[in-house]
């Protein structure tokens, strides 16, 4: 039985790519963001799903013919959404993290804010690298790459083709890992300078007890933390692009585990 001149199969098809799809922008940098009007999110779904479908990504899937079979098929597209989603959302976690560090640094860990993507209370410092690192996903491109490495995910593991063929835990783990390397790689130099100058400070009010460094010393490692945040800025880009790429070989190498 055909629905508009579509097959059954088809239009499953289109309906597990729309329910992955979902999933991934449930997580995904700058799609997940809650800023983002959810009518606007579904009808970008929506209309990517539809884009990838009539272009033959996929191909039929047969229709399981039990509701149970439906439902299994369902949540396993939702299931690797999710899972491409968490994986992207990774390094946006180690730029917070990052942040973090360096606020605590600089004293400012008692500021925070509300996060609008996902609504939580952040650090000012962690805030500002996420939104840093969010203009600087999207001046490479990191979006489009984005929806081209799930398009090249979907041919390579079409829907209802699922199979977890190696060690996909392990691989997860290993990624989670990163985000404390990475992030401490963002944070270093900002984190060495304010050591070197709490250091300076200590032998300042031993030998000059009579000045309140207490006082003194925290604006003063504010402004030298933004100094050396400002300087720091063209290393802690590169890194940050090095690990978007390294982001979507990442996805690549899922893919290959998941079939």
């Amino acid at each position: 039985m055909d629905l508009l001149g579509i097959s059954q199969a088809k239009f499953f098809s289109f309906f597990l790519i729309l329910l992955r799809l979902g999933g991934l922008f449930t997580f995904a940098p700058v799609y997940g963001t809650m800023m983002l009007p959810m009518r606007v999110k579904a009808a970008a779904v929506l209309g990517i799903s539809v884009c990838l479908s009539v272009l033959g990504l996929g191909g039929p899937v047969p229709v399981p013919a039990t509701t149970s079979g439906l439902a299994f098929f369902a949540v396993q597209e939702v299931l690797l959404g999710f899972l491409l989603g968490f994986a992207t959302r990774l390094v946006f976690a180690a730029v917070e993290f990052g942040g973090q560090l360096v606020g605590l640094q600089m004293g400012l860990g008692i500021v925070s804010i509300l996060d609008p993507q996902f609504e939580t209370q952040v650090s000012i410092l962690s805030q500002l690298q996420f939104l840093l690192a969010t203009l600087l996903f999207l001046a490479v491109g990191g979006d489009r790459m984005l929806l081209e490495a799930f398009a090249a995910n979907l041919d390579r593991i079409p829907p209802g083709h699922l199979a977890l063929k190696g060690p996909v835990l392990g691989a997860l783990v290993t990624l989670a890992g990163e985000i404390f390397r990475l992030g401490l790689q963002l944070s270093a130099p900002v984190v060495v300078a304010l050591l070197a100058t709490q250091v300076i400070l200590g032998v300042f009010a031993r030998s000059m007890p009579q000045m309140n460094m207490l006082i003194l010393g925290f604006p003063l490692q504010i402004l030298f933390g933004f100094g050396v945040l400002g300087f720091a800025l063209p290393h802690w880009s590169r890194t940050l692009v090095r690990a978007f790429s390294e982001m979507f070989e990442a996805l690549r190498g899922l893919a290959a585990l998941l079939h």
